[in-house]
């Protein structure tokens, strides 16, 4: 019995009418195996409506009888994977903003060339130990929690678009928190009033998200309240301001442009070869989620009409990992790690986003547009030779990719490259380009909207 109140004979107590209520799911939670807190605490219904105590019996038995052996010592990496995964972005319009408006922009470009750039990275370390890349902006934070004297140093991700700064610690606030990440999981965490330096010398109390298992970001409540210096010496101020929106034609009515964003093009370039893995990598399928069963079948067919994947036998074998997307959809990922640990090298054409950021401040305009390319890897041909290593199943069908598929390391260089040769050939207007993300920028709408249709 999950709920029962002898003193009030009027309150149900039939599983079927009982609501699991947030704090009943907490406090399971928290009362579950440490082995499978981590994994419960993301699982969240996506209704406004509480689910039944019955419902909610029955989705823990389906988790459990979805567990292998592979599965459970993966369970809580495949979870921190998850909420890591973005989905697309499309194109958006031209906006003038009249406060900070290079960094607003700057902001929003780079935010999302940095989720291109995590859905292909091989996934790190956990959160609590994460290494500092160079695509992505870390500043070193000390924290001094209650009833201490010698600070904490973190490497702390700088993320504008985090409402809130967590930090992770064995430290335990009195204020439940649900952090939700972009797929619409869960994480149960503590609040909790900290003191903060990114000096060493200088505190500041602040409210922190934190948990064992907490990310380590530097969010925007913390970041709007004054100036800083990053390792380079410039000095960043971070706010919120109000942005005026002028009603121009989106570039998504030019002719010859699809509407359906499940077609895929094909680029007029040579096949791409990548590196070859050393090792057969042969890893088997996990259970996935059943309501993904459907869209993911319909998916495969889609992109095996169009030419991207097809049928295959190959010796290499990596498994699917479907992916809820806020929007409602699935998304169709493979988990090729396995198959990144044993591929060569080569070298990174990708730049560096600090150093991009950094000339996007330097550009005084007063509008902005940024375009997604969809589908881009896609549309990059891959080379016969190079298709088996990327091999994956299906209900019994082992399918591969004639494309360059999302999720393995080499592939975010290649795009790169390949785009930025197509616009250099093209003579394309004064841009920046980060993977299939591009921006332009000028002093009018009509001039950053002529760009723009120069670039596409």
């Amino acid at each position: 019995m999950v709920y029962y109140d002898p003193d009030n004979v009027q309150l149900p107590t039939d599983p079927d009418e009982v609501q699991c209520t947030r704090p009943m799911w907490r406090k399971f939670v928290r009362s579950a195996p440490s082995s499978y807190a981590n994994s419960l605490a993301v699982i969240d219904w996506k209704s406004e409506e509480a689910p039944t105590v019955d419902e909610v019996a029955g989705r823990l038995q389906q988790y459990e009888e979805s567990l292998s052996s592979s599965l459970v010592s993966a369970v809580e990496k495949l979870s921190q994977d998850v909420r890591q995964l973005k989905e697309d972005i499309s194109y958006s319009p031209p906006v003038q903003t009249h406060i900070s408006a290079v960094r607003r922009t700057s902001k929003s470009f780079l935010q999302e060339v940095s989720s291109d750039y995590d859905e292909q990275d091989e996934r790190g370390p956990a959160s609590s130990q994460v290494e500092e890349r160079d695509n992505r902006v870390y500043w070193t934070v000390w924290i001094r929690w209650p009833g201490t004297s010698d600070p904490q140093e973190y490497k702390a991700l700088v993320d504008t678009g985090a409402q809130c700064t967590l930090m992770p610690s064995n430290y335990e606030g009195v204020e439940l928190i649900s952090i939700s990440g972009v797929t619409g999981g869960s994480q149960q965490l503590t609040l909790l009033e900290a003191e903060v330096s990114l000096t060493g010398n200088e505190w500041q109390k602040h409210p922190i998200v934190t948990g064992p298992e907490a990310p380590c970001i530097l969010g925007i409540d913390y970041l709007r309240k004054g100036y800083f210096k990053d390792p380079k010496g410039y000095r960043w101020a971070f706010g919120i301001a109000a942005l005026e929106m002028e009603e121009i034609e989106p570039l998504s009515s030019l002719p010859g442009l699809s509407e359906d964003p499940s077609v895929v093009g094909l680029l007029r370039v040579e096949e791409q070869q990548v590196p070859i893995a050393t090792t057969a990598v042969h890893r088997q399928q996990y259970r996935t989620n059943r309501d993904s069963l459907v869209p993911i079948h319909k998916l495969i067919g889609q992109l095996e009409g169009q030419g991207v994947i097809s049928r295959t036998r190959s010796p290499f074998n990596s498994p699917i990992w479907p992916v809820w997307k806020s929007n409602g959809e699935w998304r169709l990922t493979v988990d090729y790690r396995g198959l990144n640990e044993v591929t060569p090298p080569m070298s990174a054409a990708v730049p560096d986003m600090l150093e991009l950021q950094y000339e996007l401040e330097s550009k005084a305009a007063k509008w902005y547009t940024t375009m997604d390319i969809a589908n881009a890897f896609f549309s990059m041909p891959l080379a016969a030779e190079c298709r088996p290593q990327f091999a994956f199943t299906w209900r019994g069908v082992q399918y591969t990719w004639n494309r360059l598929p999302q999720e393995h390391k080499h592939s975010p260089t290649i795009c790169h490259g390949l785009i930025q040769s197509a616009l250099e050939q093209g003579e394309a207007p004064e841009h920046l380009q980060y993977i299939d993300d591009i921006i332009v920028w000028g002093n009018s709408a009509e001039e950053v909207s002529e760009k723009g249709k120069k670039i596409i």
